[in-house]
């Protein structure tokens, strides 16, 4: 047997068991984030140098398997909260949730201000009229916007003098003014969104936000 014969039977089987290493690590891998619903800080290439240190992730597997229809939520103070019995507290870890709403209306579907704790509102679809913004956040830090759809509104999402906020893969389309508008709004993280056919997608000004935008039109 040549020595190029013997050195390929012998390659095969470190081949197979290299293969078989990086299927069960893709299994794992795979497994792990059905279960936490957590997408990867690298995901869209981003990094943590990107933001100076840790961001955590939005819970992105998990989906709702109705709009439940709500009227306009309006909060004023971290108290408020509580007060309206949104589920949380207000922690890091345990977030206040607003989750799962039909919010049709011509004004603000959801309109928060003045606030510190932490909260996150995920799979909301938000719509009706172009008089208000889907998502309008005022002097607020700590909020998290995931998987939702925001549609015919003034800006989809209005950020005014906010910061360490994160909006992550929702879809933000058909706004008469900005998909995303940001003022006087400073590290907030915008990545992974759809922006499409609104009259202008983006605008975050000069100051430190971090963007990675899918989509657009």
């Amino acid at each position: 047997m040549s020595l190029g014969a013997m050195h390929r039977r012998h390659s095969w089987p470190c081949l197979l068991v290299c293969a078989g290493l990086v299927a069960m690590f893709l299994i794992v891998a795979l497994s792990g984030n059905l279960v936490t619903g957590y997408v990867p800080l690298n995901d869209g290439g981003i990094t943590s140098r990107d933001y100076g240190g840790e961001v955590q992730g939005i819970l992105l597997q998990h989906t709702v398997s109705a709009y439940t229809p709500h009227d306009p939520i309006t909060i004023t103070s971290d108290a408020d909260f509580a007060s309206q019995g949104w589920p949380g507290s207000g922690t890091q870890n345990d977030p206040y949730v607003i989750e799962g709403l039909n919010i049709t209306t011509s004004g603000n579907c959801i309109s928060i201000s003045n606030t510190r704790v932490h909260f996150v509102i995920h799979y909301c679809l938000l719509t009706g009229g172009i008089l208000g913004n889907g998502v309008s956040l005022d002097n607020v830090a700590g909020e998290r916007t995931g998987g939702c759809t925001i549609s015919e509104k003034r800006n989809g999402v209005n950020l005014g003098s906010s910061s360490n906020n994160s909006l992550v893969n929702n879809t933000i389309s058909e706004n008469s003014n900005y998909g995303v508008y940001l003022s006087f709004s400073y590290k907030n993280r915008i990545y992974l969104n759809i922006l499409a056919y609104n009259d202008n997608n983006a605008y975050g000004g000069d100051l430190d936000n971090h963007w990675n935008i899918t989509g657009g039109d």
